[in-house]
């Protein structure tokens, strides 16, 4: 039996790595039957010396050698070629071009009856999409097995191949193996565009039995998150004053202040913030009116609307351009507390984050186009709690 799952939202979990052979097998007479090979290797798993030879021990052992684990890299890839990126969570985000993207796809497998001689690993979109350069695999030791490219072979232009020379990776017979998989972009110089989706339909393993050389294919089954290219992207939200001050009836009063971060992978790429709706979230009968925004290093303000639940702020762009660096944003108004109230308080949150299908708090524009979500933990930023 083979299995292949999907892992999603998860830190992916490396598995422990272990060997099948070793020198001592060289020198002992070989094993016949199949009951005498997985006796070898139960004590071969369990350090102890196996009593025959397992098939082709020599040869195996001389490629493992060469690696710490069961598992090695395809040959065409150098062994020394690492994963340099922390986060393996597979969640929705922006891609940005030009780059290497977050991990879009993560499974396992696991064999029950032998060991598995891996052929090659496909990846397949569910959509065609020009922005992919090719999809980098790496195992789960964050090791570079090998790019998958185009299949020419497919005519959907949604197949992504990795074929593997022979030895070159090995999935243990009753251990997990983890892989997972990330996009390399191709830029915008060289024709790539930002609001493409990128999604993985499935990702299909084949190869052949250790013993009984039985040919394998499986796919993965589970449902992939989708992902969106940009040129760039909003990285960081943060409450730009103390968590708690006074509160103050008046005219002109700080109802909160946010500090916006992005970064851009080109030079001429924009990270514009064109509107923000913050949450309000106020007790003992306080009412709010003329309120406006304004950004640091300008004396200008541009007026927001309030109702009873929101506050939305149109930002132009003088206002909330983040190319040269963090912004903060200060919203600004009139604040009424009836008389004798108290333990009356105040507060505005950028709350929701938005996915590609759902609209967020904020909305933004990289220069080619607006995007209505960011790839932020929800919620995304609380403001100041103000209490009289």
């Amino acid at each position: 039996m083979i299995v292949i799952g999907a892992l999603l939202a998860s830190q992916i979990a490396w598995a422990k790595e272990s060997t099948y052979f070793t020198a001592q097998n060289k020198a002992l007479k070989q094993c016949e039957s199949r009951a005498s090979i997985r006796r070898a290797k139960r004590l071969i798993r369990a350090g102890r010396k196996a009593n025959c030879a397992l098939p082709g021990a020599a040869s195996t052992a001389s490629t493992q050698s060469k690696t710490s684990s069961s598992v090695s890299s395809a040959s065409s890839v150098s062994s020394f070629s690492v994963d340099t990126l922390d986060d393996t969570t597979v969640h929705t985000q922006f891609v940005l071009l030009g780059e290497t993207g977050p991990t879009v796809a993560a499974a396992k497998i696991f064999l029950d009856d032998e060991a598995l001689f891996v052929t090659s690993i496909s990846v397949n979109l569910a959509a065609e999409t020009n922005v992919i350069d090719d999809l980098l695999i790496f195992d789960e030791n964050r090791r570079l097995l090998g790019h998958a490219r185009m299949d020419p072979s497919n005519t959907t232009n949604r197949k992504y191949k990795l074929s593997l020379a022979a030895g070159a990776l090995t999935v243990p017979r009753r251990q997990d193996f983890h892989f997972y998989v990330r996009p390399k972009l191709l830029s915008r110089d060289q024709g790539a565009l930002s609001n493409e989706v990128i999604a993985v339909s499935n990702l299909l393993v084949e190869g052949n039995g250790e013993w009984t050389s039985q040919k394998y294919a499986k796919s993965s089954t589970e449902n992939f998150p989708s992902f969106l290219t940009a040129r760039s992207e909003i990285t960081k939200v943060a409450n730009a004053l103390s968590a708690t001050d006074s509160l103050v009836s008046g005219q002109d009063r700080k109802l909160g202040a946010f500090t916006f971060e992005g970064r851009r992978s080109d030079p001429v790429a924009h990270i514009q913030i064109q509107q923000v709706v913050f949450d309000i979230g106020r007790t003992g009968g306080i009412e709010l009116s003329n309120v406006y925004m304004r950004a640091d290093g300008s004396d200008d303000r541009r007026s927001c609307t309030a109702n009873a639940s929101q506050i939305t702020c149109l930002v132009s762009a003088g206002f909330g351009e983040l190319n040269e660096g963090p912004r903060t944003l200060t919203v600004y108004g009139s604040v009424f507390i009836p008389d004798n109230t108290q333990n009356a308080s105040l507060r505005i949150s950028i709350n929701q984050a938005g996915d590609i299908l759902t609209s967020g708090a904020i909305s933004w524009w990289d220069g080619s186009n607006t995007f209505e979500w960011v790839s932020l933990p929800a919620p995304i930023a609380d403001g100041t709690y103000w209490q009289n």
